[in-house]
């Protein structure tokens, strides 16, 4: 099925998992840009520097630490102290990723999204701590 009313995709997903595939109601086709409009977060380990975002597809910014090189979609800012609600919104309609679309016979039809916290796989998001994730897609 293809959403054919509008080349605009918005989805909000409730993430308990650091990393989630979630199959999407409408084929995606020669999508070039992602923003991530809104997110939701309580953290629940101190001492946190980031919270890297990763999108398949989307993945064209890239965080390099001096030896390691990691792409990602968004990456958020944590503070150091437990239990601080993270409540991001996007005031601006730019991008957050830019890729050259994505040309693929059926579209795209999931997304394989990763949450990290400091580069690793936590178990701070959870069922009792989801990640909530607004993104459109277009």
């Amino acid at each position: 099925m293809e959403n054919n009313n509008k080349n605009l995709f918005n989805y909000t997903f409730n993430l308990t998992n650091s990393i989630t595939r979630v199959n999407l109601p409408y084929n995606i086709t020669n999508s070039q840009f992602l923003r991530v409009k809104q997110a939701r977060y309580i953290t629940a380990s101190a001492n946190n520097k980031y919270m890297m975002i990763k999108i398949s597809g989307f993945n064209n910014n890239i965080y390099f630490d001096g030896n390691k090189t990691e792409h990602y979609t968004k990456m958020l800012l944590l503070p150091p102290s437990t239990l601080t609600p993270i409540l991001y919104e996007a005031y601006t309609e730019s991008a957050d990723v830019l890729v050259d679309k994505i040309a693929s016979q059926n579209g795209i039809s999931d997304l394989h999204i990763e949450l990290l916290i400091d580069g690793v796989y936590s178990a701070d998001v959870n069922i009792n701590n989801p990640f909530l994730l607004e993104i459109e897609i277009k």
